[in-house]
């Protein structure tokens, strides 16, 4: 990709900048926005009883619910705006998943106001550090305690 003409706002957490081209604007936005579109679609029209694969494998094998079960029903529950239910099923990837939707939104605003929008320094420094990823991963951790004892003790 190549620079960026003009910026147009440097803010520590946000940088909005004019694409050369359209392509320049597709390389930076378009797959996010359309994959995460897709992702969005499936989840709008499915439901995760409808789902034509058998999603977690740690728990066929041992019945033990996996770091990541109930993720499709929380990402169902928030495409259809269930979110009680969704923080209920995991508060963890309930906020994983409102991550996903600042990210598609942003790349749709980026392609409809034909600009360019990239993290700013401060939000790099931010998800650079040790700090936040040891932290997500203890409330990852903390999260799947609560959804084996708590939600499927006895799967």
């Amino acid at each position: 990709m190549a620079a960026p003409r003009k910026l147009r706002l440097n803010r520590p957490w946000i940088q909005i900048a004019e694409p050369r081209g359209f392509g320049d604007l597709l390389a930076c936005h378009g797959a996010l926005a359309a994959g995460i579109s897709v992702l969005f679609a499936i989840a709008w029209w499915l439901t995760p009883g409808q789902v034509p694969i058998e999603i977690c494998r740690l728990h066929a094998w041992t019945g033990i619910a996996c770091p990541t079960c109930g993720g499709t029903r929380v990402f169902h529950a928030l495409c259809h705006g269930a979110w009680r239910e969704a923080l209920h099923l995991s508060p963890f990837l309930t906020g994983v998943f409102l991550i996903l939707f600042i990210l598609w939104s942003t790349s749709v605003a980026g392609l409809l106001l034909y600009r360019i929008v990239l993290p700013g320094e401060r939000l790099i420094r931010l998800i650079r550090s040790r700090r936040v990823w040891w932290g997500l991963a203890v409330l990852w951790a903390v999260d799947w305690m609560y959804r084996v004892v708590l939600l499927y003790p006895k799967t």
